[in-house]
This record gives C-alpha cells, sequence and structure tokens, in this order.
C-alpha cells in the first residue's frame, strides 16, 4: 500500500513538472480587439497596450510605452514580440475589412485574392518568393515568403480575415533569409490561435450532370463535366461567349468564346486566299502570340480530341467581391475554317480541377467542313491546265503539219514529163499522175532518172 501511494506521488510530481515546464515556455494573451488568445514563447519580450509602463522591454529599445502604444495604434499593430538578441520580431496587426471570412471562400477564390495582394506588395517593392493557403483549426491563412530588401528584412506572413477582421502573423528576420527554426516559431504561434466564435462552416455545392453546350454560332458541341453550370457574365466581353463555374469550388471557372476572324478580314486581305485557309496549320507559336497579346515563350502546342491546339498560362485581370484581381489561368486557343475558338480555365495545369477542363477539350466537336482551293491555287492550277491544254493542241498541229510537210515532199520530188510514158496520154496541168492510165509519173521520172 505504502508503495503504492509512493508512485501515486511520483506520478503526480512528474506530471507536475512537467505541465509547470511547459507553461514556464510561453505566455498566453487575450488579445480582445481581434477576439482571440494566442501563446507566444517565453523567450520573447512581449509588448501590447496591457504591458505594465516599468517592463524592461521599454528600455531595452530605448524608447517609452506611450511613445510605442502611440506607433502601434498608427500602424494597427496589437502585439510585438521581441527576443533578447533583437535580430528578430512577431508582429500582430489588425484592419477591419469588406470580406467576412476567409474559411467561406473556396481556395480558389482565396488564391485569386492572394494574387492580388502580391501585386500590391511588388509595387511597393516588396519581393514575394512564394505563397500558398494554410488551413488553421478556426481558420484559412494565405502564407506568404517575402523580402523588403530596403529594410533588410525577410519575413514569412500568415494573413487571414475573421469576422470581418484582417491580421496579419508576421515573423520578420533581421538577419538574413527565414530560418527554420523562425519557420516554425511562427507557425507554432498561429496554430496556438483560439477565436472567441467558432469556425464558419462552408455551405456544400449543388450536384449537378454533365450537359452538351452548343454553340449557336458555329455548331460547335463540347460536354460541361457534372458540378459545373453556366453562370451569366458579370460583363459582356468581346471574344468570350459563355461562362461556366463550378458548383463544388466557389471562383473556379471554364469561359468559352468564338470569333469570326475570315470576317474581321477586309476584302483587300482576304485577296488570295479563302475562309478555309484560316486555320491552324497556317499558325505559327510566334503568329498566336501576336494575335492574342501572349509572350510566345509561354505558348505550346497540345492535342485534345485528335486535333492541334495552342495552349499558355498566363496572367489576367478578373473581379471579385469588388476587388480587381490579376489570378493565373490557362489559354487554349484553336482557329478553323476562319473562326477562332478560345477556351479558358481559372487555373493552371496542376489544380485539382484541370482534369474537367481536359475532359471537356477532349469533348469538343468543331463542325465539320470541306477544305476549298484558295483562289491562289485556283488560279495557279486552272494556269496550268490552260498550259497543258494548250502545250497539247500545239504538239497535235506541229505532228499534223509535219505529216502534211512529208506528204508534199513525196508528191514535188522529182520532174514529171508532159506525156505519160505508159499511155501516151498528155499530162494535165503537169500532174504527176496520169489522168487517163493513173500511174505515178514522178516515180517513173525518178527511177529513170536513177538507172
Amino acid at each position: 500500500m505504502k508503495k503504492s501511494i509512493r508512485s501515486l506521488v511520483f506520478i503526480l510530481v512528474c506530471v507536475s513538472l512537467f505541465s509547470t515546464s511547459v507553461f514556464a515556455s510561453s505566455n498566453t494573451y487575450t488579445i480582445s480587439e481581434l477576439g482571440l488568445k494566442i501563446t507566444i514563447p517565453s523567450e520573447y519580450k512581449v509588448i501590447t497596450k496591457d504591458t505594465p509602463a516599468n517592463a524592461s522591454i521599454f528600455s531595452d529599445l530605448g524608447s517609452t510605452k506611450a511613445d510605442l502604444i502611440k506607433q502601434f495604434e498608427e500602424t494597427k499593430v496589437y502585439l510585438n514580440a521581441i527576443p533578447d538578441t533583437l535580430d528578430e520580431e512577431v508582429v500582430i496587426t489588425m484592419d477591419t475589412n469588406i470580406i467576412d471570412n476567409f474559411s467561406a471562400m473556396s481556395d480558389t477564390s482565396l488564391k485569386m485574392f492572394a494574387s492580388s495582394w502580391v501585386n500590391e506588395y511588388e509595387k511597393m517593392g516588396i519581393g514575394v518568393k512564394k505563397y500558398d493557403i494554410y488551413q488553421h483549426s478556426q481558420a484559412k491563412f494565405v502564407r506568404v515568403y517575402f523580402e523588403d530588401t530596403a529594410n533588410s528584412v525577410n519575413g514569412l506572413q500568415y494573413y487571414t480575415i475573421y469576422n470581418g477582421k484582417a491580421m496579419n502573423f508576421t515573423m520578420r528576420s533581421y538577419s538574413g533569409e527565414i530560418t527554420a527554426k523562425q519557420e516554425k516559431t511562427i507557425k507554432t504561434i498561429v496554430d496556438s490561435i483560439k477565436y472567441d466564435t467558432p469556425p464558419v462552416e462552408i455551405p456544400a455545392g449543388d450536384e449537378t450532370e454533365a450537359f452538351v453546350y452548343t454553340d449557336v454560332d458555329t455548331n460547335t458541341k463540347f460536354t460541361v463535366p457534372a458540378n459545373w453550370f453556366e453562370k451569366e457574365l458579370f460583363k459582356e466581353r468581346e471574344f468570350i461567349d459563355v461562362k461556366f463555374v463550378s458548383s463544388k469550388e466557389e471562383g473556379m471557372s471554364i469561359m468559352y468564346g468564338s470569333t469570326d476572324l475570315w470576317g474581321m478580314l477586309t476584302p483587300e486581305e482576304r485577296i488570295g486566299s479563302s475562309r478555309s485557309d484560316l486555320d491552324n496549320s497556317a499558325f505559327e507559336i510566334s503568329d498566336i502570340a501576336t494575335l492574342y497579346g501572349l509572350d510566345e515563350n509561354l505558348i505550346t502546342k497540345q492535342i485534345y480530341n485528335g486535333k492541334e491546339h495552342f495552349q499558355a498560362t498566363i496572367k489576367q485581370n478578373t473581379e471579385l467581391y469588388g476587388v480587381t484581381f490579376t489570378p493565373e489561368i490557362t489559354m487554349v486557343i484553336r482557329i478553323e475554317n476562319g473562326w477562332g475558338y478560345s477556351f479558358q480555365f481559372g487555373g493552371t495545369t496542376d489544380n485539382e480541377y484541370f482534369e474537367d477542363f481536359e475532359n471537356l477539350l477532349n469533348s469538343v466537336e468543331y463542325p465539320y467542313y470541306q477544305k476549298e482551293i484558295s483562289s491562289t491555287r485556283l488560279k495557279i492550277a486552272l494556269t496550268f491546265s490552260i498550259i497543258l491544254i494548250v502545250a497539247g493542241i500545239l504538239f497535235y498541229i506541229f505532228i499534223e503539219r509535219r505529216i502534211h510537210k512529208s506528204e508534199e515532199k513525196v508528191i514535188t520530188t522529182g520532174s514529171c514529163n508532159s506525156t505519160c510514158p505508159y499511155c501516151n496520154a498528155p499530162v494535165l496541168d503537169n500532174g504527176c499522175f496520169c489522168h487517163k492510165c493513173g500511174k505515178n509519173l514522178s516515180t517513173t521520172v525518178d527511177s529513170e532518172n536513177n538507172l
């Protein structure tokens, strides 16, 4: 019994010591303005509006609480954590936003939002190395690795919007690139966040059946995959006819349009060619780059449903939540019988929904047409035929004349007597055949002369 009690006491002591060491290594702070609690490692000295004015961190920084809190209010800083080395810091900021919650947005929409944010960073001279989506237990974050060369700062920022509050949790390094330790530290801090309100539940999308879309202008047909449906365009576009969106992933879209390129040519530009000449085979990558205003280094050739297409991943402006973004999209182009066909996918080839886009492209049936001979080729063909015909006629005339001349030569060779040597009949008109007995007088004369 005593042994059991001693064992129990030992276990309780161990648990107590373990718990003490855990709690001693970090401190939890409540930031009511952000509606959350967050844990910061104890190696950092933390400044909030509740930090005592006589705390050593203010003297370490050569400032006062009043001055620093004033700066915090101007820059929307709610917590600042600094180690003794002063070579890094953790900064938490917050401002209001018209968007309610990142968790209510799909990854696709969030990446579009992030692309706009990244563009603004670059305009300020801050280089973004990479960014992705990070899923917290309650919130969804955009995670950004950046470098501010002007201020000699490298950073790793977790950005979210929760209950209309845009919050940044950033590790800033002043001694080079973000280290693995710093990366782990900021991730641990973010993972410790506990919001006062429950997370937002993402509504499930409706299930839809696949269907066939028909282009009324060209009779081109293709199958729109399941869980995609047609949605009205925000504004009229010159080269886009229809938009399809995913019922499973908000912001994911496929757009299609056909353009009568032949109809855009002037009568002068059409001279020497026909509508059917205007197809993929007549264009090189450089031509497509010029025609659609693309960088030719981004264009490749791909085969879908047995036909060649031009494909490129580009950046294009789009609008979401009243904000203009510049996300990456995949564009696929085919030119056939004078028509330009454009397909656009709201993502890159590594997107999980790109397979749906490929299935759509592999179902496309372009209208059948008989390729015509262009007027230029027709003129050449007709000219060649005429040459052959004329040459044939000339050859026939030449042969006929050769035969006729040969006969004339036979007739006129030698001289004829005035009387027939066979029947003594007079020869009329100096002919070489006797009009009475029919003998060939020239043959006789030549024979006699040759004797």
